[in-house]
């Protein structure tokens, strides 16, 4: 009797599946990132929203899902539907910041220099005809 043989692109197709399952399996259950202790990028807060504005797409792939370490003037504070802390930090445009949501509640006056570790989550939609102007946003912050 004669033996089929397994066809070499079915074999591939086997392996890629296996490779795509395990790696969505990896992410799945990679859990949220520990901000405490990941090792953040150093930046003030006018490099990185004069990053965001000179090219936005490249600097949403260098900066967007990874944890920062900005520092900046805090312009004003306050909280947010959630009760948590906001800390907004002032840029190089005038109307735009870096907007921090704090993880834990944090006490910092206008007009401080402050550096917060936190995960950036890219760059708000600016609405021109309003004078709006868009943030860059940063959440689960904390105080260096």
């Amino acid at each position: 009797m004669r033996k089929k043989k397994i066809s070499p692109i079915i074999i591939a197709l086997v392996i890629f599946i296996v490779a795509a399952a395990a790696t969505g399996f990896y992410y799945f259950n990679k859990g949220p990132v520990n901000i405490s202790s990941a090792v953040a990028q150093k930046i003030s807060a006018e490099q990185l929203y004069r990053s965001f504005q000179q090219d936005t797409i490249q600097a949403s792939k260098n900066y967007s899902g990874k944890v920062l370490e900005v520092t900046g003037l805090v312009t004003r504070t306050s909280k947010n539907q959630q009760g948590q802390t906001l800390i907004f930090l002032k840029t190089t445009d005038n109307g735009g910041v870096i907007n921090c949501t704090m993880q834990k509640d944090a006490e910092v006056l206008q007009g401080n220099t402050v550096t917060l570790k936190g995960l950036c989550n890219g760059i708000g939609e600016a609405v021109p005809e309003l004078g709006i102007a868009a943030d860059i946003y940063l959440s689960q912050c904390l105080l260096k």
